[in-house]
């Protein structure tokens, strides 16, 4: 799904998605344990004669479980990724292939008091190196190949499944001049690989030693 429309479709999204739960008031939010997770997105279009597959693998990485920022508080991810992609038509085929970086990955976990638990929307920048191989338009039959680095960013919403798994859906665009700009939306499933959202356990009654046995 590429163009302009990504962005109203996401927020249409957002409108229909759950309320966040209001937090407990004097207690502070859980710091999540880190998490090395792989990630798995991808797209399929058709429009007529022309069409588009995309299909992108990755490794993300959390780097801090919890900012504070007053009453509310974010999550930073770091994502390293490869994505393949293949779009065709009468006039030929295209075939990109990219291995990107997102230095910030920004999960909004809790708002003025409000925590998301559910349902995460978060913000992406970073960079992405891209090797585009295309019909040449002014030889019939043969391709040219590019090779171009830009930068990215995107919106999306990370949905729980369970402690370790996740949905995700996400607009992602480079800003390259021209037609080697690249917008598109893909769906996706991240699945923690160590870590993950569980909750420390803790207290006295878990303390070494335990308590003395009568005699």
């Amino acid at each position: 799904m590429n163009g302009g429309a990504a962005p109203v479709l996401l927020l249409a999204l957002f409108a229909f998605l759950p309320g966040p739960r209001p937090a407990s008031a004097g207690v502070l939010t859980k710091t999540e344990a880190k998490s090395v997770s792989l990630s798995l997105d991808g797209s399929l279009d058709r429009h007529g004669d022309s069409r588009s597959d995309e299909l992108r693998v990755g490794t993300e990485f959390e780097c801090a479980s919890e900012f504070k920022l007053g009453k509310s508080a974010l999550e930073w991810d770091l994502d390293v990724y490869y994505d393949y992609s293949r779009s065709g038509s009468d006039g030929g085929v295209t075939n990109t292939k990219s291995l990107g970086l997102d230095l910030a990955k920004i999960l909004l976990t809790r708002w003025r008091g409000l925590e998301f638990e559910t349902v995460k929307p978060y913000l992406l920048a970073g960079a992405e190196l891209t090797w585009l191989k295309e019909p040449d338009p002014d030889n019939a039959g043969k391709r040219i190949s590019t090779t171009f680095l830009s930068p990215t960013a995107g919106v999306g919403a990370e949905f729980k499944l369970s402690d370790r798994a996740s949905l995700n859906i996400e607009y992602r665009r480079n800003f390259y001049s021209g037609d080697r700009r690249i917008a598109d939306v893909t769906l996706g499933l991240n699945y923690a690989l160590f870590g993950g959202d569980e909750k420390e356990t803790g207290g006295d009654d878990e303390k070494p030693g335990g308590a003395e046995k009568e005699k």
